[in-house]
């Protein structure tokens, strides 16, 4: 029995949620190569890697490939910059980042991301500002280790590094007063971190739970936080695996 199935057995809820999720692990597993020496030069793909995430696309998310040649022909042209997604710019117009379409174009955007924090390799390197080192992505996922550290993951380029230890790094609140804290009853290890400054949230994990999940699978587990976190008038910064921002 694999992960998924463990987890399925745990948590029947899941189970369109992960059937899901592992089609995109297709996807994000596709290895490409961007033009340009200086970090993110690339505004996107080479017009033959796009067409084989394309082609990739189309055969895991069960889409007729001719309903994908307009995206294509966007990125193509530069109309659609995804170095702008985890600032929610350079999308088509009338896009916003809580639109199916953004995240489709986040998972497409997944081996271009990738590939960059590969090519620049800067793990664990400090989160200046809060913000990811390689794309510029807010957080909305953290871990937590023994020694009371906390290192946040990128939901696009999945680089990991440490930020300082309390506040809130979507609008730099130091104040521990401004940081409420929410726990949900057998989920044990997870919490979330709710900034009453900026009403945005972030999820936080103890570093246990690596040794079992991913941080794409605790973030998908997690779903429930997300859900209340945002039924309270909170707002998550970065899309979850599947580029959901807004959870219906």
């Amino acid at each position: 029995m694999d992960i998924f199935d463990e987890i399925v057995q745990e948590r029947p809820h899941l189970k369109e949620t992960l059937e899901l999720y592992k089609k995109v692990l297709k996807i994000k597993s596709m290895e490409v190569v961007l033009e340009g020496e200086l970090p993110m030069d690339a505004r996107g793909y080479s017009g033959d890697d796009l067409r084989k995430i394309m082609d990739e696309m189309s055969q895991a998310l069960g889409i007729n490939r001719d309903l994908l040649e307009p995206l294509e022909e966007l990125l193509l042209s530069g109309e659609v910059d995804l170095r702008g997604l985890p600032l929610g710019t350079g999308l088509p117009r009338g896009v916003s980042v809580e639109d199916e379409a953004f995240a489709f174009l986040y998972i497409l955007s997944k081996p271009y991301f990738i590939a960059e924090s590969k090519r620049l390799n800067l793990g664990d390197i400090y989160w200046t500002e809060g913000r990811c080192p390689v794309c510029n992505a807010l957080p909305s996922v953290a871990f937590i280790g023994r020694e009371e550290k906390r290192r946040f993951y990128c939901t696009f380029c999945e680089t990991v590094g440490p930020w300082q230890r309390t506040g809130c790094p979507t609008c730099q609140s130091e104040s521990p007063e401004m940081m409420n804290i929410l726990y949900l009853e057998g989920e044990d290890g997870m919490r979330a971190d709710l900034c009453e400054e900026c009403r945005n949230y972030f999820k936080s994990f103890d570093y246990s739970l690596r040794a079992r999940y991913s941080p794409d699978i605790l973030d998908l587990i997690s779903l429930p936080f997300d859900i209340i976190a945002q039924g309270k008038g909170y707002r998550r910064p970065s899309p979850n695996p599947l580029g959901m921002i807004r959870m219906a």
